[in-house]
């Protein structure tokens, strides 16, 4: 008798003190979130104010610790995070959190897309996405979108809330009326069993949950409610940090990070003058560049020019020359552009044709370049890496002044141009890009005047360059390029020169520029 009193003691003591709780449901207790800075396509001038609204919208959300990231290294986007668990392990582990929200806008010529990922801690995977688009482009606008975005993405978590405290059938809930609550309103108490994601972008589709019990609603407050437990599926079950089964999230009443005040509020201020100055306006964006760009660069480069005559060789050199280039390109869409470039040179080189008057020649040279751009994005991102196709034609002229008897001629090479070129842009903001191009060109045309240095021609161009560029503002770059090109000829039979014949010719630059760029 006394053994069957202490075991049904024991097992009462069990059944109330010890409730089990899956797996699934410990890993998916999200007490924390972390929010990494806010990136986009047009040096923060989203950024900043989307971070400060989420930030702002975090802090006023009380289901959940905020914890305001510090240092984090390297800022990777939703994207670029979804494919590396190791920097998200590494992120939560430096900033102790249950979960890690990051943000991205990109600005297009139509609309701007918004993505918003949370990514949780117990896995490093992502958790709940949320994209949007608007062909608004306002401050104010993007900053509404965020607000609903991230009322969206919290509502994909599969519970809302938790049991803070329990007496006897009398608990407090962490629900209150800016969630949405009311009295008399039953809420279920859960515990996730099972957790479904997309089997591809990993992020949760379903939750499977078992219901504890219900709780009917009897006071509430802003942040908090008090209620009792109307049904059970086990004596005690329900305990101090269940959790609550979703409600749908509502809107704060002013989801903005700002508080607005009227301007004939701020002017009364008797430091406004002192804040302000005279005559304040309302300060506003500069609007993102959508159209093109032109650029203005000058350079200093070297320059040989070299004709193999059977009499003997002509060379001319220039180890420094100067140069000034104008650019111009048109946006006609995401992926496709029109670019026109015109290039010229300046330089005296001694006429290398002995007996040759005068004896020092004047040589300007000119390159015209006008192409079509089609650009591979990367990350479905304009200001992002891409990989442009270009396709177009360029001409390559050197006038040189006239001697008597002729050594070094006129010439001009033109034709039908390839290539390829590729762009990465770098640093906290994307501020800094890099890239190289290369280009081939195809049925090659060669003139030269006044007399001809060979038969028959074969002629050759080959073009390639690094570039480098700097934002000063979001319409204003410091640009910089280093180009090579070779203009080559091989002749076959006799020309019109009186001083030999040419079995080849060869134009070699090198130049190295510096400019300035502005985006409209």
């Amino acid at each position: 008798m006394n053994s069957f009193l202490i075991l049904l003691l024991a097992w009462t003591y069990a059944d109330i003190q010890t409730t089990y709780i899956s797996e699934a449901d410990q890993k998916m207790d999200i007490k924390s979130i972390a929010l990494l800075p806010v990136t986009d396509n047009v040096n923060s001038i989203y950024a900043n104010p989307v971070e400060n609204v989420l930030r702002t919208r975090l802090k006023e959300n009380h289901h959940w610790e905020f914890v305001d990231t510090t240092s984090i290294g390297t800022i990777l986007t939703p994207n670029e995070l979804a494919e590396n668990q190791v920097e998200i392990e590494r992120i939560c582990q430096n900033q102790k959190v249950n979960a890690v929200l990051a943000s991205r806008i990109v600005k297009t010529n139509n609309n701007t897309n918004l993505s918003m990922s949370l990514f949780g801690c117990f896995d490093a995977k992502l958790l709940a996405k949320e994209d949007a688009n608007t062909n608004k482009f306002s401050n104010k606008d993007i900053s509404s979108l965020a607000s609903v975005s991230l009322d969206k993405l919290l509502n994909r978590i599969p519970f809302h809330g938790r049991v803070l405290s329990r007496n006897g059938t009398k608990v407090t809930l962490d629900l209150g009326s800016n969630d949405g609550i009311a009295p008399e309103e039953v809420v279920n108490i859960v515990q996730i069993l099972e957790i479904e994601r997309h089997p591809k972008d990993n992020f949760l589709v379903a939750a499977k949950k078992q219901v504890l019990g219900t709780v009917r609603v009897v006071k509430v407050d802003k942040t908090i409610s008090f209620g009792v437990i109307e049904t059970e599926a086990r004596k005690n079950i329900i305990s101090r940090g269940n959790k609550i089964d979703a409600l749908r999230f509502v809107s704060y009443k002013n989801p903005n990070a700002y508080t607005l005040v009227a301007g004939d509020e701020i002017l009364s201020n008797p430091e406004a003058k002192a804040l302000y100055g005279d005559n304040p306006s309302a300060w506003k964006p500069t609007a993102p560049p959508t159209l093109g760009a032109v650029s203005l660069s000058l350079g200093f480069g070297s320059y040989d020019y070299n004709i193999s005559l059977n009499s003997g060789n002509l060379k001319a050199d220039s180890a420094l020359y100067p140069s000034i280039a104008i650019a111009g390109e048109v946006w006609l869409t995401e992926a496709w552009a029109v670019e026109a470039s015109i290039r010229q040179g300046v330089m005296n080189v001694d006429n290398p044709l002995g007996g040759s008057s005068p004896g020092e020649i004047g040589i300007t040279t000119t390159k015209l370049d006008l192409r079509g751009l089609y650009s591979f994005l990367l990350y479905q991102d304009f200001w992002g890496p891409k990989i442009t196709a270009m396709f177009g034609f360029s001409n390559y002229i050197s006038a040189v002044d006239s001697s008597t008897p002729v050594g070094l001629t006129d010439t001009k090479y033109g034709g039908m141009l390839l290539g390829l070129r590729g762009t990465l842009p770098f640093g906290p903001n994307k501020e800094y890009s890099a890239g190289a191009e290369l280009s081939f060109f195809i049925n090659t045309n060669f003139s030269e005047d006044p007399v001809s240095s060979g038969g028959s021609d074969s002629s050759d161009i080959t073009n390639f360059k690094f570039f480098g560029s700097y934002y000063l503002h979001q319409n204003l770059q410091i640009i910089g390029d280093l180009s090579f090109e070779s203009l080559k000829t091989d002749f076959s039979g006799a020309g019109s020169r009186t001083n030999g014949t040419a079995s080849g010719s060869d134009q070699k630059t090198t130049i190295m520029s510096v400019g300035a760029k502005y985006l409209w």
